[in-house]
């Protein structure tokens, strides 16, 4: 027999896990950091990156994502890279082409920065500021 009481219960326990699966905890620098991704998400994230950048490029996540208290969906992406112009902008589209693989099509965007190259934007400062690095 199902009770009004197992009901309530169990969706207590089911907000709860969505809850928990919604955040993922990052610690870095000895500061534990929340996310509103999935573990799975940002491990997903981190491969495809490895596998489509150098081992001296970097990525943070910025925006929205990194705070618990903002809305929005997109997720924001700061790579900064010594790769040339021509080769990055096709590993920028296998990245993300690979992260919809794995994480399911949704809006990300990507902010390069060619750090060999003089040219400068805020957004550069911000992400670096604001974000998390991942790798």
């Amino acid at each position: 027999m199902f009770f009004q009481g197992d009901r309530i219960a169990k969706q207590k326990n089911n907000d709860l896990q969505e809850k928990e699966d919604a955040r993922y905890r990052i610690t870095k620098w000895d500061m534990a950091v929340d996310m509103r991704l999935k573990q799975r998400d940002v491990q997903a994230i981190i491969a495809e990156f490895k596998k489509t950048f150098g081992s001296d490029d970097h990525l943070w996540l910025f925006g929205s994502r990194v705070y618990d208290d903002k809305k929005g969906g997109d997720i924001d992406l700061y790579i900064q890279t010594r790769l040339p112009g021509k080769e990055v902008w096709a590993r920028k589209s296998k990245f993300v082409t690979g992260m919809w693989h794995a994480i399911g099509e949704q809006k990300i965007d990507v902010v390069l920065h060619l750090v060999d190259d003089p040219f400068h934007l805020p957004i550069y400062d911000v992400a670096q500021q604001e974000g998390i690095l991942l790798v």
